[in-house]
């Protein structure tokens, strides 16, 4: 039985005398040729899933103390578990603007194991691209007063702001041409940025320290040196890579767990505070693609939905990333299954 989605026409059925092989055939194409040629363009307003939403929920009842750090971890955690169950099953399908053809992707997510290895082979790759750039580079480590906030959400919230203008700022005065940002939370439930300034001039510190105090930043360090990329890389590289895996300034690394519980402890509260653990300026994702944009590529495919992984990959075998489809009744059966609940 072959059902087109909502809003499509009759069903179909193999087994329907009246219905010939080279009449499905027929109504198949236009039915697929109707997908693809006049598709309209949506704009589509995201939404957020409801096991992450819940999340946010006690991580804005999160304030810094050790109290809150067992009354709600275990809560947020929990949310992490259901929501990794759920994706688990649903895969992306999206549909080729022009060739009757799909693409099936799965989640990715930073609960994959493999996460933090595809991270630092693209820090890795940035090292080795930029080895030959000889020019100033510049480390900082800031943190920020939390005292006048309610949440760690709200701490999360200003902070990213501020930082964003301070990057902002930098950028107008031309003080970098890329930049790598590490954030660390700790133990105290402080968010701890380090930030890579591959620049091409010296900054005065007393121009950048006065910017640092107005935004609210409290200065740890400044180190400013002149070097090749690589040196500059491997400098900030040891603290990219304690915030991708679980280590003694983890938040929640008290001794207790194995260190995959304590990674996850700590990946679980970022998902729900949507906190980035790495930050590359787009230069950096320029030098990484080699100096290509990805826009055309990605503005051949348009979002169909999503479907259940389980009966996709009946038809299509296992996704281990993704996978084009170009049998027209295996597309047309995947656009017309509903999507999971």
């Amino acid at each position: 039985m072959l059902v087109i989605g909502a809003g499509g026409g009759p069903e179909h059925n193999n087994s329907n005398p009246a219905l010939s092989e080279e009449r499905f055939q027929t109504d198949l194409s236009v039915e697929i040729q109707k997908t693809f040629s006049e598709r309209k363009p949506k704009t589509y307003k995201r939404i957020r899933h409801p096991d992450f939403l819940r999340a946010q929920k006690f991580v804005t009842r999160f304030v810094f103390s050790l109290e809150d750090i067992g009354k709600y971890e275990e809560e947020i955690m929990r949310c992490a578990g259901d929501y990794l169950d759920d994706v688990d099953n649903r895969v992306i399908v999206l549909q080729h603007k022009e060739v009757e053809r799909i693409k099936v992707l799965r989640y990715r997510t930073r609960f994959d194991p493999d996460y933090g290895d595809k991270v630092l082979a693209k820090i890795n790759q940035l090292k080795i691209a930029l080895n030959r750039l000889i020019c100033w580079y510049t480390h900082l480590i800031l943190t920020f007063d939390p005292k006048a906030l309610t949440s760690l959400y709200d701490y999360k919230i200003v902070f990213g702001e501020n930082l964003s203008k301070l990057m902002l700022d930098l950028h107008r005065h031309g003080a970098y041409r890329y930049f790598v940002i590490s954030l660390e939370l700790q133990k105290n439930g402080n968010l701890h940025a380090h930030i890579l300034l591959i620049g091409s001039k010296y900054i005065p510190l007393s121009w950048l320290k006065p910017r640092l105090k107005a935004l609210g930043f409290g200065e740890e360090k400044i180190k400013a040196f002149k070097g090749t990329g690589a040196s500059a890389m491997a400098y900030i590289l040891k603290y990219i890579t304690k915030s991708l895996v679980s280590s003694d300034e983890s938040l929640y690394n008290d001794g207790g767990d194995d260190p995959d519980q304590q990674l996850f402890r700590l990946k679980a509260l970022l998902w729900a505070l949507h906190l980035r653990q790495i930050r590359l300026s787009k230069s950096c994702l320029e030098v990484l693609r080699g100096g290509h944009t990805r826009l055309i590529h990605h503005a051949e495919w348009i979002y169909v939905g999503i479907r259940s992984k389980l009966l996709v990959e009946d038809l299509i075998g296992k996704i281990n990333n993704s996978k084009i489809v170009i049998d027209p009744n295996i597309i047309f059966e995947i656009l017309s299954q509903p999507p999971p609940a």
